[in-house]
């Protein structure tokens, strides 16, 4: 984004410009590895505009993929073949690594987005940690779909009158 150009609050949602239905419709159709997808696709857009660095590599969503895949395969052999209780207990490993890499993400991303709107508007937006836990990055790409809409409220609360949009 060049210098010369300002900021607005809804640079974010239209840089990521995802619903969250559809990501958790699609995340549940690919049973969960649309999510690093999304993650992979999103962060770098998430980085440019907030500023921050990018909540997790490319490499390690990449591996957290394939340790998914490497679960669901697990999951899907020890049906068939009657795997023994190491190799079930292995595959839940890999399904909890993978979680755990999803918490990080999410938890940077939430930072990066709390930090981004303390800078640039000074509007201290609450991001539940107890949802990101729960909900990772559905929660946070909900969250930056509603940025502008709660600073709007924020601003109406205190009586100013919001930035307009982008002039074109």
């Amino acid at each position: 984004m060049a210098e010369a150009e300002k900021k607005t609050i809804t640079d974010l949602a239209q840089a990521v410009n995802t619903k969250t239905l559809h990501l958790v419709l699609l995340a549940a159709g690919t049973l969960g590895l649309w999510e690093f997808i999304y993650m992979r696709d999103k962060q770098m857009q998430i980085s440019e505009i907030t500023g921050c660095p990018k909540p997790i590599g490319t490499n390690g969503l990449i591996i957290c993929a394939i340790v998914l895949f490497m679960h669901g395969l697990y999951q899907q052999l020890s049906g068939l073949a009657g795997l023994d209780e190491f190799t079930l207990g292995f595959g839940w490993v890999l399904s909890i690594s993978a979680y755990a890499i999803c918490l990080v993400w999410s938890f940077r991303a939430r930072k990066a987005i709390r930090q981004y709107a303390i800078q640039e508007f000074l509007f201290d937006y609450p991001i539940n940690p107890f949802l990101t836990f729960l909900l990772r990055d559905f929660y946070v790409n909900y969250k930056i779909n509603c940025l502008a809409e709660k600073y709007l409220v924020y601003k109406a609360m205190r009586g100013e009158t919001p930035p307009t949009a982008k002039q074109d």
